[in-house]
This record gives C-alpha cells, structure tokens and sequence, in this order.
C-alpha cells in the first residue's frame, strides 16, 4: 500500500503536493479541535470533585450564580459555594 501511495504522490505536481499537505494538516487541526471540543462538552457535566477541583474552586463559570446573602457565588452543577470571604 504505501509502495502505491509513493508511486501516486510522484506523479503528482509539487504545487499540488504542496496544496494537498495544506489540507491534510488542516484537516488535522479540525480533528484536534473537535477531540478537544468533546472533551470541554465532557467536562462541563462532571462537578468539580470527579474533576478533582479544589474545594474552594469551581470548573463551571458558567454555571455560577451570585449569591444574595453572605457574598460568593454558587454553583447549579456541584451545589457548592465558592468565592468566600
């Protein structure tokens, strides 16, 4: 098989080479982004303590809620509060 690929690869012309290397390695970006997209998506549905996040931390910003009494925040996702003085 890679006899062929290299028999293939010499018949074509080096600025399509060149223009297919360009895709190939923008095609690899794309696969890293989204393997680290799933893993953000995978994360934001694990609370902190299966993330091992310290206890007076939280991994989800965006799950955060001020709290009206005592300061700090609140997390909806872990149902603990963090930011307190």
């Amino acid at each position: 098989m890679n006899s062929e690929l290299a028999q293939m690869l010499h018949l074509i012309p080096d600025t399509e080479k060149e223009q297919l290397l360009v895709l190939l390695e923008k095609r690899e970006m794309i696969q890293r982004m989204i393997i680290e997209q799933e893993q953000v998506e995978d994360n934001i549905l694990k609370t902190c303590s299966e993330l091992n996040i310290p206890e007076d931390q939280c991994a989800h910003p965006e799950n955060l809620r001020e709290r009206s009494a005592g300061g700090g925040h609140f997390c909806i996702l872990c149902n603990k509060m963090v930011g307190m003085d």
